[in-house]
């Protein structure tokens, strides 16, 4: 798409061409595609998420813990939207402050999250979603993330 207005006539020049942003000014990388996830605060970060930001999501499967697992399903995914249900709830200071700088209310609603994966990533994301809990990871250049075990009770190493 034309990322600058055109004049016609004008002849066209491949720096003023490129990809097409979505809604939040993220450009989405070729070859990936857009899916959504509504996760509670506590699963997403508090909802202290924006668009640009890269993170882990996590997958819990199972209905008890004896045959429950837990995965890191994706590393260093792009987030391309976040929506809140009550804006009002985000981005509001409360009156207290700690020595990290102000305290931020959570939301108090689901917060959809929008990431940028491949065709087969998004199939695991809406399966993990639909059949177990998701949950959302900070990551950073400096995390290290890489071929962890899945866990599960045993795993935990807890309990006789």
């Amino acid at each position: 798409v034309a990322l600058v207005d055109l004049i016609p006539g004008e002849q066209l020049l491949r720096k003023r061409l490129g990809e097409r942003p979505n809604i939040s000014g993220v450009i989405i990388p070729t070859g990936l595609v857009e899916v959504s996830i509504a996760l509670a605060p506590d699963r997403a970060l508090g909802g202290l998420l924006a668009p640009g930001n890269r993170l882990g999501v996590v997958v819990t499967l199972g209905t008890n813990a004896d045959e429950g697992v837990t995965y890191v399903l994706l590393h260093s995914t792009l987030v391309t939207a976040v929506q809140y249900a009550n804006a009002d709830a985000v981005n509001v200071l409360s009156s207290e402050s700690s020595s990290a700088g102000a305290v931020v209310r959570a939301p108090n609603s689901e917060i959809l999250v929008t990431l940028a994966v491949s065709s087969a990533d998004a199939n695991r994301v809406v399966f993990a979603s639909q059949f177990g809990q998701l949950w959302l990871t900070a990551e950073n250049a400096e995390s290290v993330v890489g071929t962890e075990p899945p866990v599960d009770l045993p795993g935990l190493g807890v309990g006789g």
